[in-house]
């Protein structure tokens, strides 16, 4: 990814962190207590309990009483409606129960956590353990309270998975350890004791901090009889800040005014992007809530690589990416991206000289002033250089040799220029993932559940243990793809695309990260299953179901027409660098998320639909398809029974319909009657779109969109002759197309 790329993507995630005097917009608390107990002190306590978070705090406070009947299927329901309810985004959950704990260790049992009804062997009860994974659907944090025996029990793993059983956003407090029992309700019950905790730091402080908490009752001048367990939230090492809000039931966040800012230079020692997110997360822990804003202004990484490089082209080592190994093409193409780097850089630098008054600005972090300008214009035009640099490398037909290619990763140039990861992809697609026993990603899955979603590839939302809240891409096999032989082929090639979007990549790529990969005979379908990314919201809907679908004021504004259509060219020219070819670019293919609160976030397009999608050199599947709303998609060539290999010009051409539906917003189908729907040939099709995109795309985008989409869908990119890798087309859709299209995207910002 681009230092720039990188940048926008931080502050994205930082963006509104700060300004508001609460870390959540809502929190909504369940206290449980069992309906028939006979020890009414719990009851009383859950209601003190409740008293607390309503009145002192001011948050949503619900009681449930577990029934005796069915008390496991019952508590699991009720979890279900509390996350249902409570799923916008930035609510925090609270979980409280006090009750009797079972020990769960005779007879081989697992000691899990178990609640149950009164102490005695054959009282009602239910195993804790198997509901509290839910929790990890939730997609804000949890605080788990648990004031009976063997509380910290729910943290434990019995079958040796070597993972927590705690979700990742949830933190635990209970009153005591593994084979320990705790005080029952009474003033030294670790409820009470936790209430009058809570209430005493926010007298002093104004807030709650829950490891402060645990650290003030685990002390020796603590009452509580027993060592209460604390375990801290995985996912950022942190703990819950429990800040009132000032009228019971909302949020009321206060917008802070910014009285001074200050400038700070952050050096760390690694350069990958576990460690700019781990500096996020550091950020982004527990500030002092005087800070209203954190800015990523600059990141100086793979820029300078890239200037170093450019600079020093007659560099003699002998680095894959020396650049005496490139083909003559080659050369050019960098070095005359270098000169208009050079060229623009100078042009930058005569208008700094024409204001040197404007370097003062009053608010460092304004980006208006001429200095902070030149530093995003810098960035803007490195990132040609850097496409021309990468797409080049990646091109040097030496690179489909293995052993070359794993020489390339271990490059000192190639981790400098940011390009291993790529590289690290394009090791997995040519070669796939080396472990002994294939990628460890099949999983068994029941599909019949999965809905079905018409011609298209299905694309939803499903809850599947123990992963969680995912979505399931799946499609049904081909006629043919029933023969053995064939499905065999075809489960191999699943195997190794799984693999491939397992892989770390970034962002840059557009793709959910794939946790496992189906084929359900039975039903003759198979399928990708992706993990949700967690900041994300919580729903999904497809791109085609956008433009037919919103109206109004929820369509995307044209910034961000022209951004997603950006967005999801690059995606396209980093998996055909990678030497992948999609094979199914279309509209109902690109997913957002989006909830009831915040909308459908427009700035995350996310690339999905790989069902058909392979290496790039591989034969590519022949399949009859008939349904017109697909067939628009696909080039002239590809319709009917396909003459010839899915190629990357025919990605190209499924990205200019794309295009055409995002700059005229209506589904390309539209444009056909029926009668023409049932008749048209695959060459008057193709024709017909060209046309409508040059009559009318100019006035509803620019000319330059209108130029980019019609050089896609033509194919005329000039290139008469070209490489086994096509390298020439790539600098050609590099520059013709998305050169074109990101000067909208400027324009626009």
């Amino acid at each position: 990814m681009s230092d720039f790329l990188l940048k926008d993507e931080l502050n994205r995630s930082l963006e509104g962190r700060f300004k508001r005097t609460t870390d959540y917009d809502a929190v909504a608390v369940l206290v449980i207590y069992w309906k028939k107990c006979k020890n009414k002190g719990y009851k009383d306590e859950a209601h003190k309990v409740g008293e607390l978070f309503s009145q002192d705090f001011g948050y949503s406070v619900q009681y449930y009483g577990i029934p005796s009947i069915d008390s496991e299927l019952e508590m699991d329901a009720r979890i279900n409606t509390y996350l249902r309810d409570n799923r916008k985004v930035d609510t925090l959950l609270i979980i409280h129960y006090g009750g009797h704990g079972n020990a769960d260790d005779e007879y081989g049992q697992s000691q899990e956590s178990v609640w149950c009804a009164e102490s005695d062997a054959d009282s009602p009860s239910l195993k804790w353990s198997n509901i509290q994974p839910k929790l990890a659907q939730h997609n804000s944090e949890v605080l788990l309270l648990l004031d009976c025996c063997y509380g910290s029990q729910a943290a434990r793993d019995s079958l040796s998975r070597r993972r927590s059983p705690i979700p990742r956003n949830l933190e635990l407090f209970a009153a005591c350890g593994m084979g320990e029992k705790t005080v029952g309700p009474g003033r030294y019950s670790f409820t009470s004791l936790l209430i009058a905790e809570l209430r005493a730091q926010l007298t002093i402080r104004k807030f709650a901090v829950v490891a402060i908490a645990h650290k003030n009752m685990a002390s020796k001048d603590s009452l509580l009889a027993q060592s209460a367990v604390y375990f801290p939230f995985e996912k950022k090492n942190g703990t819950t800040r429990l800040e009132p809000f000032k009228k019971p039931g909302s949020s009321d966040i206060g917008i802070i005014a910014e009285a001074a800012s200050l400038v700070l230079q952050l050096s760390i020692t690694d350069n990958d992007r576990q460690a700019f997110e781990e500096v996020i997360e550091w950020l982004k822990l527990n500030p002092p809530r005087t800070v209203s804003k954190v800015v990523v202004e600059n990141i100086i990484t793979t820029a300078s690589g890239v200037y170093s490089y450019a600079s020093s082209q007659e560099d003699g080592s002998r680095s894959m990416g020396s650049f005496k190994k490139f083909p003559e093409p080659a050369k050019r193409d960098i070095s005359s991206t270098w000169g208009a780097f050079n060229t623009t850089i100078a042009a930058l630098a005569t208008s700094l000289r024409k204001f040197p008054t404007l370097f003062v600005s009053s608010d460092p972090l304004d980006r208006s002033d001429v200095a902070g300008d030149f530093v995003h214009q810098l960035d803007r035009c490195l990132r040609p250089l850097e496409s021309a640099i990468e797409r080049n490398i990646m091109s040097l037909p030496e690179l489909n040799d293995e052993t070359v290619l794993l020489t390339a990763i271990d490059d000192k140039i190639m981790e400098d220029l940011g390009f291993v990861e790529t590289l690290n992809l394009r090791l997995v697609a040519n070669f796939g993932v080396r472990t002994e026993g294939g990628s460890g990603l099949e999983v068994d899955l029941d599909s019949s559940k999965i809905k079905d979603n018409g011609p298209f590839l299905n694309l939803s939302i499903q809850d599947i243990p123990p992963l969680g809240r995912v979505l399931v891409e799946c499609k049904d096999y081909d006629e043919l793809t029933t023969n053995k032989s064939i499905l065999a082929v075809s489960k191999k090639r699943m195997e190794k695309l799984a693999g491939l979007l397992n892989s770390s990549k970034s962002a840059d790529f557009h793709t959910l990260t794939c946790l496992r990969f189906f084929v359900d005979s039975q039903l003759g379908r198979s399928g990708l299953i992706f993990a949700i990314p967690e900041e994300s919201r919580q729903c999904q809907i497809s791109l085609r179901d956008i433009i037919r679908k919103v109206v109004g004021k929820y369509k995307p504004t044209l910034g961000q027409r022209f951004h997603i259509a950006h967005t999801i060219g690059k995606a396209i020219a980093k998996w055909h660098l990678v030497g992948w070819v999609h094979q199914g670019v279309a509209s109902h293919n690109i997913v957002f998320f989006y909830d009831e609160t915040h909308g459908i976030d427009y700035s995350k397009p996310y690339l999905c639909g790989f069902g058909y999608s392979r290496e790039s050199d591989a034969p590519s599947t022949s399949r009859l398809v008939e349904n017109f709303e697909a067939n628009v998609y696909r080039h002239p060539d590809r319709q009917g029974w396909p003459s010839k290999f899915h190629r990357k010009e025919h990605d190209i051409y499924a990205y200019g319909v794309l295009l055409l539906e995002i700059g005229l917003w209506k589904a390309v189908e539209t444009f056909f009657d029926e009668k023409e729907r049932k008749s048209i040939t695959p060459y008057a099709m193709g024709q017909k779109i060209l046309r409508t995109s040059k009559e009318l795309l100019g006035h509803s985008m620019d000319t330059l969109y209108e130029q980019a989409a019609s050089t896609c869908l033509s194919g005329d990119f000039g290139v008469k002759q070209d490489d086994i890798t096509q390298s020439c087309l790539a600098a050609a859709f590099d520059i013709q197309v998305l050169g074109k299209i990101g000067r909208g995207v400027a324009f626009e910002q």
